[in-house]
């Protein structure tokens, strides 16, 4: 969009304090359509760099390698789908190199939701990026103390992307993170209904003006 264009949408609409109102109304609309979402656990503040040592087309088998339960003590519980083949489609590749916001968003006490209910909520996120059992691995890998404790943290992805079982299930990859410090690795069902024991793993493209 050409800035004359926007220049003309901004005036139609009142200004630039009309603009501020009309997208705070907005958002007000998204809210109430989705209340059962809380605000960012992390406060704005999940950051995470895809370095050099992010491959998407291995990053889950390696993951799983240094996750050998024979060998970490702290991984209780592995998902033998949970592999690279299983979960190379997804909506978006993570670019290495490049910094994302982490936010994790919880489902509200008593709610309940279905499957394609998150995904079209985190749609409304700003600059939302799909990036599945990928990014989730690799953001445990480095950055571990993003994850709330006592919750299963759950990485979306659009159903058609997912790994679907011989039982025509879509799967979602979800961590537990103990308060010993154990970690279970599952995959959920993307069909069924979460609750409040979930928090939903949002990657973001990052607004490089807050950084400075």
């Amino acid at each position: 969009m050409t800035w004359g264009r926007m220049e003309a949408i901004i005036n139609k609409l009142g200004g630039e304090e009309a603009v501020d109102a009309f997208l705070a109304g907005r958002m007000e609309v998204v809210k109430r359509k989705f209340h059962q979402f809380g605000d960012d656990l992390l406060g704005g503040k999940g950051r995470i760099v895809f370095g050099s040592d992010f491959n998407p087309e291995t990053q889950i088998d390696e993951f799983a390698g240094k996750k050998d339960p024979k060998v970490d003590s702290t991984t209780r519980y592995l998902n033998s789908n949970l592999t690279s083949e299983n979960f190379m489609n997804v909506t978006h590749t993570p670019e290495v190199g490049k910094k994302y916001e982490v936010k994790m968003i919880p489902i509200h006490q008593g709610c309940s939701v279905i499957g394609q209910e998150i995904v079209d909520y985190m749609k409304t996120i700003p600059g939302i990026r799909f990036f599945g059992a990928q990014g989730e691995t690799y953001l445990q890998e480095h950055q571990p103390d993003l994850f709330p404790v006592g919750k299963w943290s759950v990485s979306f992805d659009e159903k058609e992307a997912l790994w679907k079982d011989a039982g025509g299930g879509h799967r979602v990859p979800d961590v537990y993170r103990n308060s010993d410090g154990d970690w279970k690795f599952y995959l959920g069902d993307f069909g069924v209904s979460w609750d409040s024991a979930f928090v939903l793993v949002c990657f973001c493209d990052l607004d490089e003006s807050s950084e400075a």
